[in-house]
């Protein structure tokens, strides 16, 4: 069996989901969005806590919609991605909803069944969707005129959803397309940062990824990972630890081996720098993250091997979050959940 534990709370990210649906109107629809493997915690795991509870599940890739097509055949699904033409026919048969961005990706479409297409607006975020109205009219028109096409959602992004006033000049922004569309279909503008600073412009579908899995001021995280102490050495003044020397000790240590490395997506970048808990207490991490194991500070703790160390979540009184890690890392707490790799944990679903 192995020694780490990659621990999914079905309980939080429920919990996690009706806070961002008491936000917002009783008839909106609920997005899941479990691209990256729903941010590296398994998509499966997760789509199947969320069965039914939803009304989309949103993903980047053909390639992520067609594997969640192999276990859930009805809940729709919504490529927010850069979909081939190539395969809109693939998309078409497998009820899967694709983005398009500009006018060439809804030229010279021929199907044979019907395809539901969301057309994405750049209302700011400079990144996809056109920011042309009259090249958001041809989009509809074209679409309009092709019996194998279907309008199922125009749709933008919120670049700096804690920004109430940039939120409010996209939004206002998004709405000039909102209005030209001259159809009722699905709008969507909120991802989570967008519902839970501006709820109020949440339109009629909102998109929910991180505030699913990850902590914000409303929701919180539903990982937790432990390790185990698989080793104890006591070290003397003058004794180096680990690669290269990473550590040299300058009175007497004991030293706990854990069983997790930058291979399971512990960094390198937190050698000598970063704590994590044993027995509800901080333990600074020393020398040089190793790929399968690292080393921490049990001088002053009572501990033995086999031990539980949590890398993410709760011991006892103490802590440690993805803001920690992010801190630590200088980087999103986003990018922190989707570094884990549960591939050598014992990985645990309740």
């Amino acid at each position: 069996m192995e020694f780490n534990t990659f621990l999914i709370s079905k309980q939080t990210i429920l919990s996690n989901l009706n806070v961002i649906k008491n936000l917002v109107k009783a008839k909106t629809k609920l997005c899941a969005v479990v691209k990256a493997d729903a941010y590296s915690l398994g998509v499966k795991n997760v789509c199947g806590i969320l069965n039914g509870k939803v009304d989309f599940f949103a993903v980047n890739s053909l390639s992520e919609a067609l594997e969640i097509r192999q276990f859930d055949k009805l809940t729709k699904i919504l490529i927010l991605g850069k979909t081939d033409k190539l395969d809109y026919e693939v998309c078409a048969k497998n009820n899967i909803s694709i983005s398009v961005f500009c006018l060439e990706d809804l030229t010279s479409v021929i199907l044979n069944e019907k395809l539901n297409v969301h057309i994405k607006v750049n209302s700011g975020m400079n990144r996809f969707g056109t920011n042309s109205l009259d090249e958001f009219k041809l989009m509809i028109k074209a679409i309009k005129n092709n019996n194998n096409l279907n309008l199922e959602g125009v749709f933008t992004h919120y670049h700096s959803a804690d920004q109430t006033s940039v939120t409010k000049e996209q939004f206002k922004r998004f709405m000039t397309f909102v209005k030209a569309t001259h159809k009722k279909v699905l709008f969507h503008a909120s991802a989570t940062g967008g519902v839970i600073n501006n709820p109020k412009l949440s339109l009629n579908m909102v998109r929910i990824g991180f505030g699913l899995y990850g902590q914000t001021k409303l929701t919180k995280t539903a990982l937790t990972i432990r390790a185990k102490i698989v080793n104890i050495i006591n070290l003397k003044a003058g004794d180096s630890l680990g690669y290269q020397s990473g550590f040299i000790v300058k009175k007497d240590y004991k030293i706990g081996v854990v069983s997790l490395g930058y291979a399971d997506g512990f960094s390198h970048r937190l050698s000598n720098h970063f704590s994590v808990l044993c027995n509800g207490k901080f333990c600074n991490v020393l020398g040089y993250v190793c790929m399968d194991c690292f080393f921490i500070d049990l001088t002053n703790l009572s501990a033995k091997i086999y031990d539980n160390v949590t890398i993410l979540g709760s011991d006892k009184e103490n802590e440690i979050t993805l803001n920690d890690y992010a801190n630590a890392l200088k980087t999103s707490p986003y990018e922190i959940l989707t570094m884990f790799r549960r591939k050598r944990m014992r990985v645990v679903c309740k």
